[in-house]
């Protein structure tokens, strides 16, 4: 049931000049989420005044964080959580849309899986078909979404399991590990592998990103972003974080490849920042 005051689970979802779109999404919760008390924060990410003002119309189905400027995905999506009151947290991208009983299975797995630091849905594409059912990430950085790029066997669709990570479109995470984690890395903005960091120190804290086949989201790939970068641009981006990555996980995502032994690196070693070009020089080139 929707509670504001005290809720168990904060619902985050981003806006940026997609009011329409993130109100469907908010509809969707509201209408599909009945198993945990929640709550519903809209970050608008510095949209246009017609914009902030349809969300203003649409009343109190949820709470609004109204931010002065853009701050991409991990910075709103951090600033929503400082401002959450659940002690789980769910990332929703706004074009996603939830399915009827989507919300107990991920905390669930947070709750009765002792070594769970995420959990994911299956996240289906529009016309029904299987978009990704958890994720791995390959010797170079590259993801593979189970379902998408990996091939796989029914078994992996329908079965909770451990994964590398789940997408950020819509991933449950408890507050107090985000917290502990430092969120998302700002060194990742504007976007794109920010949820793949978070899941791998997720991981070098001892716990593990579980799959929830019983979870289930519709997600429209990129309908935001398409409307702020080009193609090209998207690509840049991706190229560029994929090389922070590998900054920070390269030894060991070799290693692992390789199927060589090498010891996991530690939070400590996996959480500082590394010097990094700037977004705007990828897209420069």
């Amino acid at each position: 049931m929707y509670d504001a005051d005290s809720p168990e689970v904060s619902v985050i979802i981003l806006n940026f000049n997609k009011s329409d779109l993130t109100i469907k999404c908010v509809e969707a919760v509201r209408a599909n989420t009945f198993e945990r008390r929640y709550e519903i924060l809209v970050v608008d990410n510095g949209s246009i005044a017609d914009e902030v003002r349809t969300l203003i119309d649409a009343g109190s189905s949820f709470r609004l964080i109204r931010l002065p400027e853009n701050q991409y995905f991990g910075g709103g999506c951090n600033i929503g959580a400082q401002c959450s009151r659940g002690q789980y947290l769910v990332f929703l991208n706004n074009d996603a849309f939830v399915k009827s009983n989507w919300l107990e299975p991920l905390i669930s797995a947070l709750e009765n899986y002792p070594d769970a630091g995420a959990a994911g849905p299956r996240i289906l594409n529009p016309d029904g078909g299987l978009q990704e059912a958890g994720a791995f990430i390959d010797g170079l950085g590259h993801p593979h979404q189970v379902g998408t790029i990996k091939a796989f066997h029914p078994h992996e669709e329908l079965e909770t399991r451990i994964v590398d990570y789940c997408s950020a479109a819509c991933l449950a995470v408890p507050k107090r590990i985000f917290s502990e984690l430092g969120g998302f890395d700002p060194i990742y903005s504007p976007g794109y592998y920010e949820d793949v960091d978070l899941c791998l120190k997720i991981a070098a804290t001892q716990r593990f990103v579980y799959y929830c086949s019983e979870s289930a989201v519709t997600h429209i790939n990129n309908a935001t972003s398409n409307a702020v970068w080009s193609k090209a641009e998207l690509s840049q981006l991706t190229e560029g974080n994929r090389q922070k990555l590998l900054m920070r996980w390269d030894d060991w995502l070799r290693a692992r490849a390789e199927n060589r032994e090498v010891p996991f690196p530690t939070f400590e070693q996996s959480s500082g920042l590394v010097e990094a070009a700037s977004i705007s020089s990828f897209l420069s080139k």
